[in-house]
C-alpha cells in the first residue's frame, strides 16, 4: 500500500519537473550560430537584452555596485535594477552570471565585467534577429 502512494508521489513529482523544464526551456531562447547544431547553445533573453546593450555601449562593459539600498546593474547610463527590489536584482544578476557561464562577458574585477569577442558577435547575431534598438526601453523586449 505504502508503495503504491511513494510511487504515485514520484510520478506527482517527476511530471512537476517535466513541467517545469518545459517551462524554463521555453523562457531560454537564441540560438548562438557559432555552435554546430549538435551543441546549440540557448540563452535567456534578460541575458540577450543585457548582452547587446553592454556591447553596444561605449565601455563595452557592465557594472555591479552596491551601496546601503542594494545591489545595482548598469551598462552605461542604463539601470537594469531600478527598483532595487531583490527579485528584481536577482534576476538580473541571473542574465549576468549566464553570460558569463557562456563565455560572453569576462570579469575585469567584482564590479566590472567586459563584453568578449564572442560576446561581441554574439550580441550581433541578438540584435539583428530581435530588431534590438538601445535607444529604446529595455523593458521593451523582455519576457516576462
Amino acid at each position: 500500500m505504502w508503495e503504491r502512494k511513494r510511487d504515485d508521489l514520484l510520478a506527482k513529482i517527476e511530471h512537476a519537473c517535466q513541467e517545469s523544464e518545459e517551462e524554463d526551456y521555453q523562457n531560454r531562447i537564441v540560438l548562438d550560430k557559432q555552435t554546430d547544431e549538435k551543441t546549440n547553445k540557448m540563452i535567456n533573453m534578460d541575458s540577450c537584452v543585457l548582452l547587446v546593450y553592454a556591447a553596444e555601449s561605449k565601455g563595452g562593459q557592465i557594472h555591479v555596485n552596491s551601496d546601503l539600498e542594494g545591489k545595482r546593474v548598469a551598462v552605461s547610463n542604463v539601470t537594469f535594477t531600478k527598483t532595487k527590489e531583490k527579485r528584481t536584482v536577482a534576476r538580473w544578476i541571473a542574465a549576468l552570471s549566464e553570460l558569463i557561464s557562456q563565455g560572453y562577458v569576462e570579469k575585469v574585477n567584482s564590479n566590472v565585467f567586459d563584453v568578449t569577442y564572442s560576446g561581441y558577435n554574439f550580441a550581433e547575431q541578438v540584435k539583428d534577429r530581435f530588431k534590438i534598438d538601445i535607444t529604446h526601453n529595455f523593458e521593451e523586449y523582455l519576457v516576462d
